[in-house]
């Protein structure tokens, strides 16, 4: 019988535990569980306590024959012999555990890895459960990388239906490859909204003939799709302010004087244009909504009304306009329940000039673009009101 066997049969014949052992001892619990598993062996002091403590000899412990000293070495070495051998297998369980431990490790290592990949690369999902993952092509992108041949394709505006607001066109895109796509025009407007049209295949293009909302739009784009491709989305016009394009050319102001015996502003006339443009060509119909305009000179209010787009009218200051005279014109288009083209500038009246009228791009130009030097008393350079 081994040492760790002896020892085990001595605490339980005694009835105690390890730790309990452990502490007559004065060694660790884990320390006498190894000598009981024949893991290692108790040094010559140690050896001394137990057989004190338990009131055997120290043969008995070692388990010597007292009659047989001639084998006492050999009985000492097969005690010996019997620990190494149990810590070689100790160890050679350590190292198939460790194994088992790292093997474990990269596997998992491996499947996180793949997982975070294929999150990378999976289509992120947005609302209405869809999914789509774009490759994005702007303007800025070179040739290259773009799908649709630039030099073979066409965006062509055909007819404007003023009164309806809608906007007939025609888009004709190539591409350099064709692969049975699927091909959507969109329109992106000023609040973010998405006018999609599927594009049909025709003549070697991908064409959309019909309407649009007259709106003014922050992007136009096309969208590709190919079977188990990502998106793609190819940017052909940004800005694209159709709505405020045709009201520039339909709307004009102009300081009148009251009748031909009587110089002096005293109202402006407000009439839509006709046909003013090749562009304006192509319009039909007449827009409906209103026109706001108020016209302040300093802190004083000359005119605060609003009339319909589709007819002319006068809008009447409430006193004459003096020579020099800065004013501020604010203007603003209501269609429905929507603003569009609000504009604030200003013009200097100057009597005995060539014109009166308010130039469409003046229209656009912001209050601070319009600024006036007040001081000067010759004719400024910017564009300014004249009454002829």
């Amino acid at each position: 019988m081994s040492i760790g066997k002896r020892l085990l049969l001595l605490r339980q014949q005694k009835g105690m535990s390890q730790e309990e052992l452990a502490n007559q001892l004065h060694v660790s619990r884990q320390t006498i569980s190894k000598w009981e598993s024949d893991l290692s062996l108790p040094d010559m002091k140690t050896m001394l306590d137990i057989s004190d403590f338990f009131q055997i000899s120290i043969t008995e412990l070692l388990g010597i024959e007292e009659d047989n000293h001639n084998h006492s070495i050999e009985q000492i070495y097969d005690q010996t012999k019997i620990v190494l051998d149990n810590l070689q297998k100790e160890n050679q369980r350590r190292k198939t555990r460790d194994y088992i431990i790292i093997g474990v490790c990269v596997a998992c290592m491996v499947l996180v890895s793949s997982l975070y990949f294929l999150n990378l690369i999976k289509p992120r999902t947005v609302s209405s459960k869809t999914t789509v993952h774009e490759y994005v092509v702007n303007n800025s992108s070179s040739e290259e990388e773009r799908y649709i041949d630039l030099s073979h394709s066409s965006f062509e505006t055909k007819s404007y239906d003023l009164e309806n607001l809608n906007v007939t066109v025609d888009y004709q895109c190539a591409l350099k490859v064709y692969h049975n796509q699927k091909v959507e025009l969109v329109f992106v407007d000023e609040n973010h909204q998405n006018y999609i049209y599927p594009m049909i295949f025709q003549n070697e293009k991908y064409v959309y003939q019909g309407t649009i909302p007259l709106l003014n739009y922050l992007e136009t784009k096309i969208t590709i799709e190919e079977e188990n491709q990502e998106k793609r989305v190819e940017y052909i016009e940004s800005n694209q302010k159709l709505l405020n394009q045709v009201l520039q050319y339909k709307i004009y102001l102009r300081f009148e004087n009251l009748d031909d015996n009587h110089i002096g502003v005293k109202r402006l006339r407000y009439y839509p244009q006709e046909n003013n443009s090749s562009e304006m060509e192509k319009a039909k119909g007449e827009l409906p909504g209103k026109l706001y305009v108020q016209v302040v000179s300093g802190n004083e209010q000359l005119a605060n009304t609003n009339i319909p787009l589709n007819k002319a009218s006068y809008i009447p200051l409430k006193r004459r306009l003096e020579n020099k005279e800065v004013v501020t014109i604010k203007s603003k288009v209501v269609i429905g329940e929507k603003t569009y083209y609000e504009t604030e500038f200003e013009k200097q009246i100057m009597y005995g000039s060539f014109s009166s009228i308010i130039l469409p791009n003046e229209m656009l130009m912001l209050h601070k673009e319009a600024e006036i030097n007040k001081s000067r008393t010759d004719r400024p350079t910017i564009p300014f009101l004249t009454v002829s």
